[in-house]
């Protein structure tokens, strides 16, 4: 049977959100620095957004584990009965990433609709390119177990702009955080592909011009 991990003093969810204080959010407990892999991938109008961030920043939210502190897959995809409503772990896992991540073009708000969730061991590279990434996120029923505190949350969603000739990207993270983040950022589209690295602070930076 699964056991609820809750460990007092570690990063909670909500601070991938940005709304914990920097006393709330215990950065000594996380590494002095970490990277949040995001490839965006645009085809006309449509947005693919793949996101890929350290498991151990959901430490606190009550991950469902088994054995020697690994993440019960089975248990990750039902729902969290811990909270309100109908959600599973694995969508509040996607609401907290999509929150961290903000898509706009022209100034509007590029709307995020999540299409798959899976957790990654710490071994995989798969988020290199996007074609490696894209297969990985999709890849079906997963297996393999991930300990809670070395692998990965990859999520993919997607998205509509109506101006195609502009995208910026703006990063939303707690504070406390934002010096030790960085959102390596990867632009697909137009026959091209652009990497971005953009800190942690909450400033748009512009990924079309």
């Amino acid at each position: 049977m699964a056991r609820v991990w809750r460990r007092i003093g570690v990063i909670v969810l909500v601070a991938i959100l940005g709304r914990v204080s920097a006393v709330d959010a215990h950065p000594e407990h996380l590494p002095e620095h970490f990277v949040i892999d995001v490839h965006v991938r645009l085809a006309g109008e449509q947005v693919e957004v793949l996101v890929r961030t350290p498991l151990f920043l959901f430490a606190n939210v009550g991950l469902p584990l088994r054995g020697e502190g690994h993440v019960d897959i089975r248990a990750f995809h039902s729902v969290d009965p811990h909270v309100e409503g109908d959600l599973t772990y694995a969508q509040r896992a996607a609401n907290a990433v999509e929150s961290a991540i903000r898509l706009s073009s022209a100034g509007e708000l590029i709307e995020l609709t999540t299409h798959d969730v899976r957790l990654s061991r710490e071994e995989n590279t798969a988020f290199g390119s996007y074609e490696q990434a894209r297969t990985q996120v999709g890849a079906g029923r997963q297996t393999r177990e991930v300990h809670h505190s070395r692998g990965f949350v990859d999520v993919r969603f997607v998205g509509w702009r109506e101006h195609e000739d502009a995208l910026a990207f703006t990063p939303t993270i707690s504070p406390a955080l934002a010096g030790r983040t960085t959102f390596r950022v990867t632009v697909n589209g137009g026959g091209r592909v652009r990497t971005h690295e953009i800190a942690g602070d909450g400033a748009a930076v512009r990924l079309l011009e």
